[in-house]
């Protein structure tokens, strides 16, 4: 069986001038029956421009007093701005893609489950002091205080890695454990060394990290899988999202609207180098908001995410594709309503 299953990651590295430069991993497959063995699939293709139609506008934007509440939460937010393609000079960019690469999540220190709002940290914790401890625990706890119940249930379990390749990483659910996500922090380090040198941005950077994460686990709650699928079958991505997803997911509806036309051998290509996708982003450049929104439909739709919660519905650039994408998002109510309950909890967090 061939499917493709990612751990998603967002890399941080934060300068004097809150630059957040996102670097990208990929490499969790879901298991594959006994005899079966993933074919490694090498991109030889030219990469190529695609559109899509730009048929949203602002007239589309469901329930607008609430995304009127909702801007006006952002304006009393002291987060910069997110700027589009503001990781397109970063040498983090600069890097292909390859999915049988292995990345280092880190060394486990710790393991909590969720419950609702409480923390329960299991046996064999490797925590080194009081400090890191509560730490990792804030980020947790700020992560869950800005997301309703009924969007996180499914979110059961976390882990915390120190020295990791990346800063955090959803593992989203599997057959076997379909009402089971989890979320990782992979640098607790990193963390501790924000903590003591940029303090005051180190909730933006918790909130950034997170919402661009949360993007993943709202693409994959339970209610949105099938995971009644045939999983003898080998799925291309394109398949994966008509057969893996349900007609209505969000996952699957972005991927129709914003995905189809672009070439599927590139979409299921395993490896590519950094040009390729160096060349991939700038025929495309307007179609996304990041360079790591280009590498894949799960990135594109968490990091287009991140932006429709951070930026105010009054700053959209109609005129750019990627603004489809933020507008995408408006078109769901509950969505409007979770972008209002996410920014006001962060107001309220930054005046405690």
């Amino acid at each position: 069986m061939r499917k493709k299953r990612y751990i998603f990651v967002l890399g941080v590295l934060l300068g004097l001038t809150s630059l957040f430069v996102y670097h990208h991993i990929s490499t969790v497959q879901v298991p594959v029956k006994h005899g079966q063995k993933k074919e490694k699939i090498v991109s030889k293709l030219e990469p190529v421009a695609f559109s899509f139609e730009k048929a949203l506008t602002l007239d589309n934007i469901q329930s607008k007093e609430e995304v009127d509440e909702g801007d006006s939460q952002r304006k009393k937010l002291s987060f910069q701005p997110l700027k589009i393609h503001e990781d397109e000079d970063n040498p983090s960019s600069k890097i292909g893609r390859n999915m049988f690469k292995t990345y280092y999540k880190g060394k486990q220190i710790a393991h909590y489950s969720i419950l609702g709002d409480n923390l329960y940290l299991h046996k064999g914790a490797g925590f080194e002091s009081d400090v890191e401890k509560a730490t990792a625990e804030n980020f947790v706890q700020d992560c869950l205080d800005i997301i309703p119940n009924q969007f996180r249930e499914h979110l059961t379990d976390y882990y915390v890695y120190k020295k990791g390749d990346a800063l955090a990483f959803v593992s989203p659910p599997r057959r076997e454990q379909r009402y089971s996500t989890a979320l990782s922090l992979s640098s607790l380090d990193l963390f501790m060394n924000m903590k003591h040198d940029y303090a005051d941005k180190l909730y933006e950077l918790e909130m950034v990290t997170f919402i661009h994460e949360f993007g993943h686990i709202l693409s994959f709650m339970p209610n949105h899988l099938n995971f009644t699928v045939n999983i003898s079958k080998q799925l291309s991505i394109p398949e994966s999202m008509q057969e893996e997803f349900h007609k209505d997911s969000y996952l699957r509806q972005f991927f129709t609207k914003y995905w189809k036309n672009v070439d599927e051998k590139w979409i299921d290509a395993d490896e590519t180098t950094w040009q390729e996708e160096s060349k991939f982003f700038r025929l495309n450049r307007d179609n996304f908001v990041s360079v790591y929104a280009a590498k894949n439909i799960y990135e594109d739709f968490a990091e287009s995410f991140l932006h429709f919660i951070l930026t105010k519905s009054s700053d959209l650039d109609i005129s750019k594709p990627y603004t489809q994408k933020l507008l995408f998002f408006y078109q769901y109510p509950e969505l409007v309503s979770l972008r209002t309950y996410m920014l006001t909890k962060m107001v309220e967090h930054e005046n405690k």
